[in-house]
């Protein structure tokens, strides 16, 4: 039943343009930040070589979670045996071309970046399907990811950030997500890890020591795709994962991520920076002192992950 919801889910968000460009009514940065992780896995997986993949790739679930409503909405049809008077012509039904070229010209998607932009909408077609509105019902797509009894949405970055690739059609739909819980790229196993999920030879990988909060995001912009490490440092108390799911016609760069409230952690959709305005965005709270008891990583930057060259896929 779970797999077919979320086939449902990608698959309405794919044909029905308008639904995706709903959404970005629903997206409020969040004012505070998320929790931290307090151990690392020990795992090894089989080598792979990537290829492109042109649709996503679910994962039968392994617990059951009822979706959020303001995610899937579905059109009710009342048979009537009353024929109409003046026959209608059905409405074409929009393609994906349709989905791309409607979130360009409203903005809320920009092409640009390595990926190909169709990638980009498939990652954040992939996204949207786990944001949760409480903290029980992000517990329970937690599980869902990382295993029973794993799924605490106060830790479940690692996994999320790589479920999402998965779905997307992006990284090796064989790996493990549950592997790259309580991550550090510090260890060295958990650094092969990496290689596996972002071979080198497509990826490329680069460590900026700069305090998130004073990156020039107009000069080092992210991008769609991008997978994140961010390091505490020296004041923060927690490092945390994530994948940008979406960069906007302002540059700003978005995220579905686990992330504290004041009713307890969800996953949804944050803005991370807003390249016109240093204050605004989950990077500047994160690395706000006043927050460190509920959560501040980024004083010792982050490490990105980032395709060197374009798959080159078809954009219909």
């Amino acid at each position: 039943m779970q797999n077919d919801i979320k086939y449902l889910s990608i698959g309405l968000f794919i044909g029905l343009a308008a639904t995706a460009l709903l959404l970005a009514g629903m997206i409020v940065p969040p004012t505070v930040a998320a929790s931290m992780p307090t151990d690392t896995p020990t795992a090894t997986k089989i080598p792979y070589t990537p290829s492109p993949q042109p649709s996503p790739t679910i994962r039968p679930p392994t617990n059951t979670y009822t979706p959020t409503p303001t995610l899937i909405r579905l059109k009710s049809v009342t048979p009537s045996n009353t024929p109409s008077p003046t026959p209608t012509l059905p409405s074409p039904t929009p393609t994906f071309a349709d989905t791309m070229r409607g979130m360009l010209e409203n903005g809320y998607l920009t092409n640009s970046g390595p990926m190909t932009f169709r990638q980009q909408i498939l990652v954040y077609g992939a996204s949207v399907i786990y944001m949760r509105q409480t903290s029980e019902d992000s517990r329970i797509i937690g599980e869902e990811i990382n295993g029973p009894g794993y799924g605490s949405p106060t830790d479940i970055c690692g996994p999320l950030s790589i479920s999402i690739l998965q779905d997307a059609g992006i990284i090796d739909p064989t790996l493990d997500p549950h592997a790259y819980w309580l991550f550090n790229p510090d260890v060295e196993d958990d650094r092969r890890l990496l290689a596996k999920a972002f071979p080198p030879e497509i990826y490329e990988s680069t460590r900026v020591r700069t305090k998130l909060d004073k990156v020039d995001w107009n000069e080092t912009p992210l991008y769609a795709g991008d997978f994140l490490y961010l390091y505490a440092g020296t004041g923060g108390n927690f490092e945390h994962m994530l994948v940008v799911n979406r960069v906007d016609s302002q540059g700003r760069a978005f995220a579905v991520t686990n992330h504290y409230t004041p009713d307890g952690f969800i996953i949804s959709e944050v803005l991370l920076y807003h390249p016109a305005k240093s204050n605004v965005g989950m990077f500047p709270v994160w690395t706000e002192w006043p927050n460190k008891m509920e959560g501040s990583t980024g004083f010792g930057g982050y490490e990105v992950w980032r395709l060197k060259t374009p798959k080159i896929e078809p954009e219909t």
